[in-house]
């Protein structure tokens, strides 16, 4: 692998991203937001061993990796899990990772490249 593929996936590894989710607690504290929807901070101490503090830290950690979101209803703050931002960072996680891997196996050629020579050397007809 590249040493730039390699630094960009070392990046990924150490964001704020994966070490948010890298916490059990938080992991807890997400399948709550998921299972019963958008919930303020007692809600979800109310489902979870710690502390309404401790809640309330996790779930700042998870707003700044933009995990999930926060909007103000009354004086209460509503957090819910943000599904399409996350799977758009997976995605891109994905996609650098099958980029690395695949020109690691190709030796950086192209994917027609990898094709081909699987096909004994002959062109696809199409």
């Amino acid at each position: 692998m590249s040493p730039a593929v390699t630094a960009k996936l070392v990046e990924v590894l150490d964001s704020s991203f994966l070490r948010a989710l890298a916490e059990p607690s938080r992991l807890e504290i997400l399948k709550v937001l998921l299972e019963r929807g958008p919930s303020d901070v007692g809600t979800v101490a109310a489902y979870v061993p710690q502390e309404r503090s401790v809640v309330s830290r996790h779930l700042k950690v998870l707003l700044d990796a933009q995990i999930v979101t926060s909007a103000r209803r009354g004086r209460h703050r509503v957090l819910a899990v943000d599904g399409q931002a996350i799977l758009v960072r997976f995605e891109r996680i994905l996609a650098l990772a099958s980029d690395g891997v695949r020109r690691v196996l190709n030796g950086g050629q192209p994917k027609k490249m990898i094709f081909i020579a699987a096909r004994g050397g002959q062109e696809p007809t199409s």
